[in-house]
């Protein structure tokens, strides 16, 4: 459709349209109105239903065959349709003579946005505002990026629900969080049903959830130590058997009556590289159990259980970086003032070599660390990585060479 810009255009008639023809052959024109009231009051029933479904489309004009395939059997309606908007002022169109009849080739949107207000339908700029606003905090974890990415081929309701779902997982990950798929809708959403089937649908197709920590199935505390498990009725699980880990649910933990052994601590390690690796070397002397990031309340409470029946100080191996000063500290909660860090000295951040520069969330985490209040190792250590302006991660390090330092 050629630009209303670009033509002349000859005086209103008595609707106030202006006419524009294409060539001297006078068999292509173009008509508006001059004047328009951009009104849609006397716009009803059937044509406003049809304006209303054509506004549902993304294009700056409507095609003629588009117009009367909406209108159906209704030919009528999309011509009565199409000289309202034109005499009101909200469309151009472009019209063919066939013999001595004008017919309607298209219409272009003058003010689509100002129809659609008037119509009390949603804006496309304000619609556009809010899909850019959404799609704007791109995730930190790379793993996200392909979910990130996905968000912009959905409807606009869904984006900006689901652009939560981003964020949020991009926290969880941050905080290298673990846990159901119920703690992570309470996580993202307040509510732990509040995750629909579509949604996790969606998160399955772009990114690996049990690679992210959030597990579809019954959790399971991992863990290799001398220990006897004595559960009702005498019946009894001898954890030294047991050459690399073993894994045991929450209800098994919650089931045990007492327990049997003393090793001289419980040795807490964060990765699973490095928590396979210690098992195997220590296990044998040491309860070491794996700490799956920023461990969940379950987790907790199983660990709270595990220190009553066999108390024990407890040594906590995370990574020498800001997150795993945050992941100590959290993990120490059954134990109180009895634990201290391993492998988390301004020593072993040295020891894991060159590093990784440190990101904004990094130094949001340092910033809002009170020294004063934690661990002196760990205060030294959130030292030491501002100073080196690097951190450190636990596989670079052989955990079992450093619980006597």
């Amino acid at each position: 459709m050629t630009k209303a810009a670009d033509r002349s255009w000859g005086p209103p008639g008595e609707q106030g349209i202006s006419t524009s023809y294409a060539s001297g052959s006078r068999l292509a024109r173009l008509r508006r109105a001059d004047n328009g009231k951009r009104s849609v009051a006397t716009l009803l029933n059937e044509e406003r239903s049809l304006v209303i479904e054509l506004l549902r489309g993304h294009g700056a004009v409507v095609k003629a065959r588009t117009l009367f395939a909406k209108a159906g059997n209704a030919r009528h309606v999309a011509i009565a349709a199409a000289d309202y908007l034109l005499v009101q002022g909200w469309v151009e169109l472009s019209e063919k003579r066939r013999g001595s009849l004008w017919e309607i080739a298209a219409m272009r949107w003058l003010d689509a946005d100002g129809l659609r207000g008037a119509l009390h339908l949603p804006r496309r700029d304000a619609e556009s505002t809010r899909r850019a606003e959404a799609m704007a905090g791109r995730p930190r974890d790379a793993r996200l990026g392909e979910l990130h990415a996905s968000l912009r081929t959905l409807a606009t309701r869904t984006l900006i629900r689901r652009a939560l779902l981003v964020t949020r997982l991009d926290a969880w990950s941050a905080d290298e969080r673990s846990g159901s798929r119920n703690t992570f809708a309470q996580f993202a959403l307040d509510d732990s049903h509040g995750m629909t089937s579509a949604d996790w649908q969606w998160l399955e197709r772009h990114v690996d959830l049990d690679e992210l920590g959030i597990s579809r199935h019954t959790p399971a505390l991992w863990l290799r130590a001398p220990l006897r498990l004595i559960f009702a009725g005498n019946r009894q699980l001898d954890l030294a058997a047991v050459p690399d880990m073993i894994a045991l649910s929450p209800a098994t933990i919650a089931a045990i009556e007492s327990i049997e052994g003393q090793p001289p601590a419980w040795l807490l390690v964060e990765n699973r590289t490095s928590f396979e690796d210690t098992a195997k070397k220590v296990g044998d002397r040491f309860a070491v159990v794996w700490m799956p990031g920023y461990v969940p309340d379950w987790w907790l409470d199983a660990l709270h259980r595990f220190a009553r029946l066999m108390p024990a100080p407890a040594r906590i191996a995370a990574d020498p970086d800001p997150s795993g000063i945050g992941i100590a500290i959290r993990a120490s909660k059954p134990w109180g003032f009895d634990w201290k860090p391993v492998a988390m000295s301004p020593a072993a951040l040295a020891a894991t070599g060159r590093g990784k520069p440190l990101t904004d969330h990094d130094l949001m985490l340092l910033s809002g660390l009170r020294r004063d209040s934690i661990h002196p190792t760990l205060a030294a250590l959130a030292d030491a990585i501002e100073a080196r302006k690097r951190k450190g991660e636990q596989e670079a390090l052989d955990i079992a060479s450093w619980l006597d330092q």
